[in-house]
């Protein structure tokens, strides 16, 4: 099934601005209030990483009359190639970036706050993490850790499960559709996560399952629809060994791709629309706004970022 093209606009997330206390709120009524276009946004191709010219983590500054961005384009952090997670460039570019910046409020990639404010409950997974140095958890867990630990409120960009959900349907994708790429896409992120994980068909059904439960919450979902369910959807998906989706590349979003890949590409466009919508309320509501998402991001917003406040700075600490 083909899906239909995606319109500018369409499922973009118009978010409430989020009221600011006094202190952190800085903003002169009379300033003319930042507005990005959405158009300007580019789509993720692999030539679109080819023009960035340093590899990730980085960090790109933005200055716009009394408003400071910070731009920290992450790399996903992986326990199988740094076992000391505090060492990785990623982490010490975030906590770098936090003594630089000293920012009033940060979005973080990847944690499922809705449009809530440092919600308590991540507050306490992320004080978990840092307890065991982070194993089996990711550097949105460390970024909270330190936002709750600097007093800085933390929230995300990403549109919530459902929205994602009605956006796909709306596209021509079922239910099924959704709930299975979710499951997907958890792939890597448990393959960089936990060292035990792909080493036995136990640990991966047992994986999978708890990933279900949870996602059929999210989404508010009533179907029936099981482990065996996902492996026979995932068949009919990919031609690959399942241990290939443990790659990023094998669910990159390429609409001339696979077709997880095809769902992975519109998924990223109301991914990029969201947070580009959240920067917006953000540097309009405090002064020293802070993202930290993964690489591909940046570099699909950085057009419509650029075409407000200019061309970055950009640096790499590590």
């Amino acid at each position: 099934m083909a899906p239909k093209t995606l319109q500018v606009g369409l499922f973009l997330t118009v978010f409430t601005q989020i009221a600011c206390s006094t202190h952190l709120c800085k903003r002169d009524p009379a300033q003319q209030a930042i507005q990005f276009d959405p158009s300007l946004i580019k789509p993720y191709s692999p030539e679109l990483e080819k023009t960035n010219p340093i590899n990730s983590p980085f960090v790109v500054y933005f200055q716009h009359e009394k408003k400071d961005l910070s731009f920290l384009a992450s790399k996903h952090i992986s326990v199988r190639e740094s076992p000391n997670l505090r060492e990785h460039p990623t982490f010490k570019t975030i906590t770098q970036t936090f003594a630089d910046h000293k920012p009033d409020v940060v979005i973080i990639g990847g944690v499922p706050s809705g449009d809530e404010l440092s919600p308590k409950w991540y507050v306490q997974y992320a004080q978990a993490c840092d307890i065991k140095n982070y194993v089996g958890c990711g550097e949105s867990a460390y970024a909270a850790y330190l936002a709750d630990q600097n007093k800085v409120q933390f929230t995300n960009g990403d549109p919530s499960d459902l929205e994602i959900k009605l956006g796909l349907k709306d596209l021509g994708f079922s239910e099924e559709d959704a709930l299975s790429f979710f499951v997907a896409r958890m792939l890597p992120q448990h393959f960089r996560e936990n060292k035990e994980f792909g080493t036995s068909d136990s640990i991966f059904k047992k994986t999978i399952e708890t990933d279900l439960i949870e996602l059929h919450n999210r989404f508010k979902s009533d179907l029936n629809f099981g482990y065996q369910d996902f492996m026979n959807w995932l068949n009919r998906q990919s031609e690959t060994p399942v241990s290939k989706l443990f790659s990023e590349q094998a669910l990159a979003p390429l609409d001339s791709g696979s077709p997880i890949q095809k769902i992975s590409f519109q998924v990223d466009i109301l991914r990029n629309r969201s947070l580009l919508k959240r920067i917006e309320n953000m540097v309009n509501t405090y002064d020293r706004v802070l993202v930290i998402y993964g690489s591909a991001h940046y570099l699909s917003l950085s057009p419509a970022l650029e075409s407000v406040l200019g061309v970055g700075k950009m640096e790499k600490p590590y």
